[in-house]
């Protein structure tokens, strides 16, 4: 389905469908973007900037933003009016989208898109498929929250395979740029995939993290008397390596 003239909104993130987007609305380009959207009751874009500036307001040297060419409609879900004018706003992403033409006529970018739903694949395929990444995704946040000494509340990991398909990336701790790759993946199937060897790959890295960090400790142990210690990310073993920098808050 085709949609004209919808509020662009580009930003360092890349949001997927069905998943919550909470953001901190202060210039007033996009003051008045929001206000157009909740009188008229329509979502507006989001777009991964590929090129580019986030804030230009204030910026002298800021460069106008040009966005990837694939984003998600962002539905405006609870709104809290600072009195200086600022917004907080709660938003969940809806449709993915095509970017077929955008302007920056008005204050803020407005573009012609086209949304872009799923291709579906085999029932059967998908399913396996399914079943194979979510005991990936179970191995990978087990090992994961031992590291950074966290505990998992409240996450429940969907059967649903789409919905399974966007929620991980944003546990995953890789570049705007892969999440971006992910986002436009024709379909979940070849999106649980991809996600399933990037799970692969960083459960093995941190079982290896876990092991020298064990040995570490248990080397220590041997020389010296150790009183209680706390998560491994606190005694880290690797120079220059902490944990927290590859936790996702996405």
């Amino acid at each position: 389905m085709r949609l004209n003239d919808v509020p662009l909104f580009p930003l360092n993130t890349v949001l997927f469908p069905q998943m919550i987007l909470p953001l901190h609305i202060f210039e007033q380009r996009y003051r008045a973007m929001i206000n157009e959207c909740l009188k008229n009751d329509t979502p507006f874009g989001v777009l991964l900037i590929n090129e580019g500036d986030e804030v230009e307001e204030g910026h002298e040297s800021a460069l106008t933003a040009r966005p990837y060419q694939v984003g998600t409609l962002a539905r405006i879900t609870e709104v809290t009016k600072v009195p200086d004018g600022r917004m907080l706003i709660m938003t969940v992403g809806a449709e993915r989208f095509r970017l077929l033409e955008y302007r920056n006529d008005k204050t803020y970018m407005t573009g012609d898109i086209e949304t872009w739903p799923d291709e579906v694949p085999s029932a059967s395929e998908i399913e396996l498929e399914a079943s194979a990444v979510r005991e990936a995704f179970e191995e990978y946040l087990t090992i994961l929250m031992e590291l950074a000494g966290k505990e998992i509340q409240g996450l429940e990991i969907p059967d649903e395979p789409s919905t399974l398909s966007y929620l991980i990336p944003n546990w995953l701790h890789i570049s705007l740029k892969d999440k971006q790759r992910l986002l436009e993946a024709p379909d979940s199937l070849a999106r649980l995939q991809i996600e399933l060897q990037i799970l692969k790959g960083e459960t093995a890295f941190f079982e290896q993290i876990k092991s020298q960090a064990n040995a570490e400790l248990g080397q220590e142990s041997e020389s010296t008397e150790l009183e209680e210690t706390g998560p491994l990310s606190s005694n880290f073993p690797i120079p220059g390596y902490n944990i927290s920098s590859r936790f996702s808050k996405n």
